[in-house]
């Protein structure tokens, strides 16, 4: 089982010109750790899953923004890959579970309160997802993608002039059962064009396609725990 570390990086997606605003983009990178835990069908079985960092086979992240005004709209795709042994609840055991996921975000927020020490921001969007899992030395495999409408909330304190705290809540609907996430983390501006960031985020997702019992079942409910630590060079 191959063990690294995952690496979330940063780059801006743009490419806009105006006469009247002033554009700002960024760019970045950073590490981070991951816990996934949840219930997992497959065709008539049922089970547990859970990956952590350790199980990791590769990952990356790429997300970028543009904003002019008190808006902002950003972009991100994120690729992950991880491998372990998973039981499920007939005893059975999966050797090698390889669970591979691809996320894309499009959103666009609002800075509806920019004063004093707060920004406050909503946004909205969509968010594709796809699946795809499959057995070590064996044929066939689930495959499953759905695309949800999101809403979310920011709200940013400036903590002096160097160092800020950001938090935000989200939903998504649509296509899946039902997402959520929280995140929280704090900033620090080092620098004119710099910033350094620690965040804590948790989602939980649920999707389900086809018919309990039938073959071709497949349900995901699971929890989702990040810690990440970056660094963006702002522009």
């Amino acid at each position: 089982m191959k063990k690294t570390t995952l690496l979330f990086l940063a780059a801006a997606l743009a490419a806009v010109t105006s006469a009247q605003a002033e554009w700002k983009f960024g760019i970045g990178a950073g590490v981070g750790a991951f816990d996934i835990d949840g219930d997992l069908d497959l065709g008539t079985e049922t089970g547990d899953i859970e990956y952590d960092t350790g199980d990791m086979e590769s990952a990356f992240a790429l997300q970028g923004y543009a904003a002019t005004g008190a808006w902002i709209f950003r972009t991100s795709i994120s690729s992950l890959e991880v491998e372990a042994n998973q039981t499920l609840a007939s005893g059975v055991l999966l050797s090698d579970l390889n669970f591979k996921r691809l996320i894309w975000d499009l959103t666009a927020g609002y800075k509806w309160i920019e004063g004093g020490a707060w920004t406050i921001t909503t946004y909205g969007g969509v968010r594709s997802v796809s699946h795809e899992l499959s057995l070590a030395n064996q044929s066939g495999e689930f495959d499953n993608s759905w695309t949800d409408a999101i809403l979310g909330a920011s709200a940013t304190y400036m903590l002096g002039q160097k160092w800020l705290w950001t938090s935000a809540l989200e939903g998504g609907f649509g296509g899946s059962e039902g997402s959520f996430g929280a995140s929280s983390g704090l900033t620090w501006k080092f620098g004119q064009h710099w910033s350094a960031s620690a965040i804590l985020s948790m989602t939980a997702a649920e999707y389900e396609d086809g018919d309990s019992g039938n073959a071709d079942y497949y349900l995901y409910n699971a929890n989702e725990t990040k810690l990440g630590l970056g660094i963006m060079y702002h522009f």
